[in-house]
């Protein structure tokens, strides 16, 4: 049959590996990524910030999910070993350049 593509995921997982496995999945598939990071206890909606992961600051969770991510992302390259189309190749390239920058 006919497979279906996701229009975007929101994620609230809190488990870190689990939460960068599904992102690195997502980036690799072009899949749109609305992710929930350290919100636990919050309750000032006020104080809410939307941002591109690569822009979170303070957060203890975004912290270590870049980290994870980073790596994730780098042994699911290297697990491929250049079977990756050129475009989804240069979108993971891409996010890898922004997340060395960043840790």
């Amino acid at each position: 049959g006919k497979e279906r593509k996701w229009d975007m995921v929101i994620d609230c997982i809190d488990d870190v590996p689990t939460k960068a496995a599904l992102l690195t999945y997502c980036i690799q598939h072009k899949i749109r990524v609305l992710s929930c990071m350290g919100a636990g206890g919050k309750s000032d909606i006020t104080r809410l910030h939307i941002s591109d992961l690569r822009a979170a600051a303070r957060d203890p969770l975004a912290t270590k999910l870049r980290q994870t991510l980073k790596k994730t992302m780098k042994a699911a390259k290297d697990k491929t070993n250049g079977n990756s189309t050129q475009d989804s190749q240069n979108i993971e390239d891409s996010y890898l350049d922004d997340m060395d920058a960043l840790t």
